[in-house]
């Protein structure tokens, strides 16, 4: 305590102006507090962002961008980054209408979730169908076949989501496992093949793989 006094003594005297010691403190307590609330705001900003992300589809199609990726690679084959972010937003959307569908079950079981995309459902919308349409076109640049591959767990999604006279494919017990899984094998497999042709036992071990 005297060292920090007979220092802060000793700015006074050399520092032009009359200087308080416990005015310099006052300043340094202040800026702590600012940055304070500065670091307060975006710790808030981060989590909101984090948040976004959980009860978004974004993460998971994140996935969708990752296992074509990843199956380029086992095959051998460049990468096409086109029908990578094609995969990317065909599995946002298929995903995004699901929870569309979901909003009752997600009351119960996640209602952060389900109130987000109740809230945000207009929006919701609009993005499944500029997602779909962008990765329509994307395929369509490449080939027809990738067209098929690339709607195909779209329409699988759609057929599993929709209630058609108070029936539903996910109400059967096993369905949605098995949907699932044969959509992603069916992406990781063949959004490669789209590009270049390959040989049918290869194509089967990492169909096999996937599913």
């Amino acid at each position: 305590m005297i060292i920090v006094t007979t220092l802060l003594t000793t700015m006074k005297l050399v520092l032009p102006g009359e200087i308080n010691y416990l005015n310099i403190i006052d300043v340094l307590q202040k800026l702590f507090k600012i940055g304070e609330k500065i670091f307060n705001k975006i710790l808030q900003s981060l989590n909101r962002f984090i948040s976004l992300l959980a009860i978004s589809s974004i993460i998971i199609a994140i996935t969708g961008f990752l296992l074509p990726f990843f199956s380029f690679l086992l095959y051998g084959i460049n990468i096409d980054f086109g029908l990578l972010f094609a995969s990317f937003l065909i599995t946002f959307a298929v995903y995004s209408l699901n929870k569309l569908t979901d909003i009752k079950e997600d009351s119960i079981n996640n209602a952060n979730r389900a109130r987000f995309t109740e809230k945000n459902s207009h929006l919701i919308i609009l993005a499944v169908v500029a997602s779909t349409i962008i990765a329509i076109y994307l395929s369509y640049i490449k080939s027809i076949f990738a067209i098929f591959v690339i709607l195909f767990p779209f329409c699988v999604g759609f057929i599993y989501s929709i209630k058609i006279a108070n029936f539903r494919l996910k109400d059967i017990i096993g369905i949605k496992s098995l949907s699932v899984a044969l959509s992603w094998a069916f992406i990781g497999t063949f959004i490669p093949v789209a590009v270049q042709s390959s040989n049918i036992l290869l194509v089967s071990l990492i169909f096999y793989f996937f599913f």
